[in-house]
């Protein structure tokens, strides 16, 4: 019993070191990219359906007011053909 006492603190506190490392943060997920300053992109999780204007994204406080202007978005982070919706209007983004 007193080998049972000092081995399961012992092992709970290697299995605590060893899940904080099985866990992998992703940082970038995102499958499209938005042009902030010509050649300078940003990725973001967005869905552009359609075929007919380009996608914009604007951010938006939590009223509704715009906190910055519409951005292109691009398929791939080098650019390319923006990516197209059927919408005239930007998905908007709280912020």
């Amino acid at each position: 019993m007193k080998k049972l006492k000092l081995i399961l603190p012992i092992m709970a506190f290697i299995f605590a070191i060893a899940l904080s490392f099985a866990f992998n943060n992703v940082i970038n997920n995102a499958d499209y990219w938005y042009e902030v300053a010509p050649g300078n992109r940003v990725p973001i999780d967005v869905d552009c359906p359609g075929t007919l204007n380009d996608c914009k994204v604007q951010f938006i406080n939590e009223n509704g007011d715009p906190i910055s202007p519409e951005y292109t978005v691009f398929p791939t982070e080098s650019g390319g053909t923006p990516l197209k919706t059927n919408s005239l209007d930007p998905i908007l983004i709280v912020q």
